[in-house]
């Protein structure tokens, strides 16, 4: 993969830069806030369950670093 992007165009919005290549690598490029006081933060979300069988549901959480946080899976059963 081979861009050019202007620092100054960096912004808090997502430059999403990918090739068309079957493993779909691709590069975020976004610039954080001189700060962040955010320390919470609630979702509400439906999902569909299957009937009668085990449903995992997982948490995916993306730190401000770029790190990946994944939960133990969560099972429901309906």
């Amino acid at each position: 993969m081979k861009a050019e992007v202007r620092v100054a165009d960096v912004g808090r919005e997502d430059i999403v830069l990918g090739s068309g290549g079957g493993i779909r690598r691709r590069m975020r490029l976004y610039r954080l806030p001189d700060e962040n006081p955010t320390v919470r933060m609630q979702l509400r979300r439906r999902i569909r369950l299957r009937d009668a069988r085990d449903n995992a549901l997982y948490v995916c959480v993306t730190q401000e670093d770029g790190h990946l946080i994944w939960s133990s899976p969560i099972y429901l059963f309906r």
